[in-house]
C-alpha cells in the first residue's frame, strides 16, 4: 500500500510481471527497466550501468556484471537506448509506454477523495451557468489539493471538436455574441464587434 502524508491510504494493484520474450522482458529486467526510468525521472541524464550498481544493486540483489548485461538486453529489445557511444542509457518511447502499461500499478482513489469529489461537483443551482474556464480552474485547484502536487487541466483544442450548434445573437453597438457547442457539449462563447449592422 501507499501511504500519502495526509495519512490516507491507496491501494497500488499489483504490477503485472511478463515473462521474457522476444518482446518483453523478464522480471529481472523489469526491476532494472523501473529503477533506469525513476533514475532518468530526477536527473533527466543518461542512466549509466554503474549508478545502477551503486544504488539499486543491493537492494534488488543483482551484481554490477548482471547489471550491465541485463541493459545490454533492454536495449536489445528496443527499449533502451545510448545517445551516443560513450553516454549511459536512457528510456525510448518503448520502453515509457511498456513501463506505464506493465510496471507503473494502478492507484485506487478513496472513498474520502470520491465523496469530496462528488460534493465539488455534484449537481447544484450555479453549474449550468458556470464558465467552462471557471470549471477547469477548480478542478485544477481540487487535482492539486488530492494529489499534494500540482494540478493540470487542459480542454480541447475548439479546432479539433466537432460542432453541434452555432448561434448569433445581436448586441447593441454593432456586436454580435458568437455561442459555439461543441462535443460534448461544451460551450464557446466570443463578442464579435461589426463594421456594420448586424440583420437577422
Amino acid at each position: 500500500m501507499l501511504k500519502t502524508h495526509r495519512d490516507k491510504m491507496l491501494v497500488r494493484e499489483p504490477n503485472r510481471k511478463v515473462e521474457k520474450t522476444s518482446d518483453f522482458p523478464d522480471s529481472r529486467g523489469q526491476t532494472i527497466l523501473s529503477a533506469i526510468i525513476n533514475e532518468h525521472f530526477v536527473t533527466g541524464e543518461p542512466v549509466g550501468s554503474k549508478s545502477i550498481a551503486d544504488k539499486f544493486a543491493n537492494a534488488s540483489g543483482l551484481s554490477s556484471a548482471t547489471i550491465r548485461s541485463v541493459m545490454g538486453e533492454l536495449e536489445e529489445l528496443g527499449l533502451l537506448e545510448q545517445p551516443h557511444t560513450s553516454a549511459g542509457r536512457v528510456p525510448t518511447d518503448k520502453g515509457y509506454r511498456y513501463y506505464v502499461d506493465n510496471l507503473l500499478g494502478v492507484l485506487s482513489i478513496s472513498n474520502e477523495d470520491l465523496y469530496r469529489i462528488g460534493d465539488e461537483f455534484g449537481l447544484s443551482t450555479n453549474e449550468f451557468a458556470e464558465t467552462p474556464d471557471r470549471l477547469m480552474e477548480r478542478t485544477s485547484q481540487l487535482l492539486s489539493v488530492l494529489s499534494n502536487n500540482v494540478g493540470i487541466v487542459v480542454s480541447p483544442s475548439l479546432s479539433s471538436d466537432r460542432l453541434q450548434h452555432i448561434e448569433f445573437v445581436n448586441l447593441s453597438e454593432n456586436r454580435i455574441l458568437v455561442v459555439l457547442v461543441s462535443a460534448p457539449n461544451i460551450v464557446h462563447n466570443r463578442i464579435i464587434r461589426l463594421n456594420v449592422a448586424f440583420t437577422k
